[in-house]
């Protein structure tokens, strides 16, 4: 994470970016390891699969992005890239 934390917390010091952030990392950041663990019992494969479906759901928020227009989507010849989410 490095510096995120810091950052967010100097950017929006009034509002509850900031503090959700961190609150959602404390929450996701802890659980990860434990829920890894206690999946591992079921598959040693339980890292494999939830890298899997994050990057699932990365993809899927890119597709969605760019459908809704909330994407900037550069053409490049025969492929088109997403440079940015709004």
């Amino acid at each position: 994470m490095g510096v995120v934390p810091f950052v967010m917390m100097r950017a929006f010091p009034a509002t509850g970016i900031s503090f959700s952030y961190n609150i959602a990392c404390t929450i996701f950041g802890g659980l990860t390891p434990i829920a890894l663990t206690l999946m591992m019992k079921l598959t040693p494969m339980a890292p494999a699969y939830c890298s899997a479906a994050g990057g699932d759901w990365r993809a899927g928020r890119l597709l969605a992005a760019a459908r809704c227009g909330q994407a900037d989507i550069v053409k490049t010849g025969q492929h088109s890239v997403i440079t940015s989410i709004a």
